[in-house]
């Protein structure tokens, strides 16, 4: 109502591994976000999460994420987004992973016709994790494409396709190997 809108949901993420069963992982995730539109062109959003995983029936981590963005349409076919995020992890077994991350994050979105339904976005993010460990403290910049389309009867059926690259930079000797890293991840 008023041009708001309240949006709660869980999630249950679970992997299997028939011979390795220490690997076996369980996530339970409750989320909640409020999103308010503030004028013509500005939508406000603030969202929470909790998450909890165990790892081979084990407590594993637990981790707070508290999240705000501002939504600001330029006109009908582009969207600019800035975010910011805040989260505290908690490692059971491995306190010397715990750690605050803190991320910003850039969005363009590009609307593919009249009914902003299909689109084309792009942006860049920066985050840095402060670790209990400093070997584990890192700072990682990235960038990311992708795509959303509807399809198939009345365009019941979507695609949504994203490519991110994140470069890490590590403050610390990874302490197993004893060498300096530098991560590099691409997601598909």
């Amino acid at each position: 109502a008023n041009g708001a809108e309240w949006t709660n949901g869980y999630a249950f993420y679970q992997t299997l591994h028939p011979s390795v069963e220490q690997l076996n992982l369980q996530s339970h995730t409750f989320s909640t976000a409020y999103s308010q539109q503030v004028s013509d062109r500005v939508v406000a959003t603030a969202d929470y999460a909790y998450a909890y995983s165990f790892l081979d029936d084990d407590s594993f981590i637990s981790q707070n994420q508290l999240g705000g963005a501002l939504l600001f349409r330029a006109n009908d076919q582009w969207d600019y987004q800035v975010r910011a995020q805040y989260v505290d992890s908690h490692f059971f077994t491995s306190p010397f992973l715990n750690s605050d991350t803190y991320l910003a994050k850039f969005e363009a979105l590009r609307y593919l016709g009249d009914s902003r339904t299909n689109y084309l976005t792009g942006g860049y993010s920066y985050a840095y994790s402060d670790a209990v460990a400093r070997a584990y403290t890192y700072q990682v910049n990235g960038v990311f494409l992708g795509g959303r389309w509807l399809y198939g009867c009345e365009q019941r059926d979507e695609l949504k396709l994203t490519f991110t690259y994140g470069s890490y930079d590590f403050y610390g000797d990874d302490p197993i190997d004893l060498v300096a890293r530098q991560d590099n991840i691409y997601i598909l």
